[in-house]
């Protein structure tokens, strides 16, 4: 079975993201998390009901993506796949970003978030300049970057076997 390069970006990516919000608040990984920080801040139960709840449907959408490998998606795995990305990304986008460049936090008081932010990620690596009190880690940068690829490529891919099945059917 024959995949493109598209293909294999989306399912390394995936296997990234899946591996990273499954580990990177439990596991030390060099200067990229910090374990510690972020049990400062939460109980095991949140945490655990965290990683769960922002895992598994990533986990899916990289399992769908498996199993339709070198096949055409059906119409309800593109609409899991269509709906799930924009919704990471503007859970990323306010989680980290209005925060980070606009000082905002959507129904969260923004010192404490920035407070908490510190705690969790403060001793962890990054390249980004601090902005609001905010400063967005190298992982999560990745992580983000991560979803807009992926997102960006199956929107790629499901345009071009549209094409390529209307190009089909116009050349029979």
């Amino acid at each position: 079975m024959y995949l493109s390069k598209s293909y294999w970006a989306i399912i390394i990516l995936q296997l990234y993201m899946v591996l990273f919000l499954l580990l990177h608040d439990w596991v030390k990984i060099g200067p990229f998390t910090d374990p510690t920080g972020f049990g400062d801040e939460n109980t095991l139960g949140e945490a655990l009901f965290q990683t769960v709840v922002n895992t598994l449907p990533i986990l899916i959408g990289f399992i769908l993506t498996l199993v339709y490998a070198g096949k055409r998606f059906p119409l309800a795995a593109k609409m899991y796949i269509c709906i799930l990305y924009p919704i990471y990304l503007f859970g990323e986008f306010q989680a980290w970003w209005l925060p980070y460049f606009f000082g905002k936090a959507l129904g969260r008081d923004f010192d404490a978030l920035v407070a908490r932010y510190d705690v969790m990620f403060g001793n962890t690596h990054t390249f980004l300049p601090p902005m609001n009190g905010i400063v967005v880690n190298t992982a999560h940068v990745f992580l983000h970057l991560s979803t807009l690829f992926v997102f960006l490529l199956f929107l790629y891919m499901f345009k071009s076997f549209s094409n390529r099945k209307i190009n089909d059917e116009t050349n029979n």
